[in-house]
């Protein structure tokens, strides 16, 4: 397990602080008043670590795990109301195995924003699922409550989500008339009363104006207008190569959209207010000096919808062709079982996992090349054996890394 790094110790600290000195109100730094977030992530750090009776980098990581893992599963139970039994399981088996979360993200669980991810997107599912059904007054409530909690984690940036996917679903639904229901007052009624709430505890601490002046300039300061606004440029052109890795491997299947088959992606509900989802939502991270992929995390579970979709209509109108096209992934999971046998001779590994890890490798891409069943699911378990493989050989290196560089600082 590697230290807590980035991020992490700060929101570690927070917690910490907070569970020793029972002011789960207004969260502090070193024992100076914290101001650029509210508390609600730290609050969870705080119940795993009386749980656990521990604070230790696992148990603070292991909250994002979590949620993670209800990402997929709130996913899939929507997404099989609006799609066939296989994408709708594949789109939340893409959530859990895009490289860039799988591999970085849950290596520093301890941030704040895969629980924000998640959040966001229950905020924004709530939208369309209440509005599909035609229950108003759930859609209103149900999303703005999301809303709030949202804003007790992030602040801001919940409200533009609010208005802009409130936007996206007019778009969506055609109509405007949904933002003048009546019922619309109640969601915000209910979004100012759990604000009310906590901002009169924290009051008993310190001043809320300045705590929401503070939240409002942190917003803007990530903003386009924020301190890395002259970076903008070259930023706003790398993103969406950053976008697309963050979703990789599952991103190369836009390549399919370049092919003859007609996807309909504009003919599938949940597929049409995903893509709604994200072009009114992704220019506010785009557009940013401060363009970091884990901010948009949240988009995961549309963005995968979107590749399942057009993973199963390509697989539908061409089986055999979609099956070569993922021949070359078995050479990878070949070469790797080769590179497990090839490491210990340059660096020192424990005996046995390499010796199974190589193992499985070697069996994986027999399997891959031979085996009757859809390459995307012997693709996938190769995936998830890469992760363990980088959590079993490759963490204790990195950390044996850092280790030595310990006696050089301390000289």
């Amino acid at each position: 397990m590697l230290e807590l790094a980035g991020e992490e110790p700060r929101r570690a600290v927070i917690a910490i602080e907070m569970f020793q000195s029972g002011n789960y109100t207004s969260p502090t730094l070193l024992g100076w008043d914290y101001f650029n977030k509210p508390p609600l992530f730290n609050w969870f750090l705080c119940f795993f670590i009386w749980i656990t009776d521990s604070a230790s980098a696992f148990v603070m990581r292991l909250p994002s795990l979590l949620f993670y893992l209800l990402m997929a599963v709130f996913h899939y139970r929507v997404a099989r109301h609006f799609l066939s039994q296989m994408p709708a399981l594949l789109s939340a088996v893409f959530i859990v195995t895009c490289g860039d979360v799988y591999f970085y993200g849950l290596a520093n669980g301890a941030e704040i924003d895969i629980f924000y991810g998640l959040i966001v997107y229950l905020q924004a599912i709530s939208l369309f699922w209440f509005f599909h059904h035609r229950k108003y007054g759930m859609l209103f409530l149900v999303s703005y409550f999301f809303c709030a909690v949202g804003f007790l984690t992030k602040a801001f940036p919940s409200l533009l989500f609010q208005v802009l996917t409130m936007g996206a679903l007019c778009v969506y639904g055609r109509s405007v008339k949904i933002l003048f229901n009546w019922k619309h007052l109640a969601g915000i009624a209910l979004f100012v009363s759990i604000l009310a709430v906590y901002f009169f505890a924290y009051s008993r601490y310190n001043s809320p104006f300045q705590f929401l002046t503070n939240l409002l300039n942190e917003a803007f300061l990530k903003s386009a207008v924020g301190e890395r606004a002259s970076r903008l440029p070259e930023k706003a052109a790398m993103y969406p190569v950053l976008f697309l890795k963050m979703l990789a491997p599952w991103s190369l299947l836009l390549l399919l959209l370049f092919t003859k088959v007609r996807f309909g992606l504009w003919q599938n509900p949940l597929v049409k207010f995903s893509l709604l989802f994200i072009f009114f939502n992704i220019g506010v991270y785009w557009f940013t000096g401060q363009p970091k992929i884990r901010y948009v995390y949240m988009f995961l579970p549309f963005a995968c919808t979107v590749l399942a979709y057009i993973y199963q209509r390509y697989a539908e109108e061409r089986p055999q062709a979609f099956h070569k096209l993922l021949r070359p992934f078995g050479f990878i999971f070949l070469a790797v079982g080769i590179a497990v046998c090839v490491v210990p001779f340059f660096e020192k590994l424990p005996l046995l996992p390499v010796v199974f890890f190589a193992l499985v490798f070697l069996l994986l891409s027999y399997r891959y090349f031979f085996s009757t069943l859809p390459r995307i699911w012997v693709m996938i378990v190769g995936i998830v054996l890469l992760r363990l493989l980088y959590a079993a050989l490759f963490i204790p290196l990195q950390h044996k890394a850092l280790n030595n560089y310990q006696p050089i600082v301390k000289n």
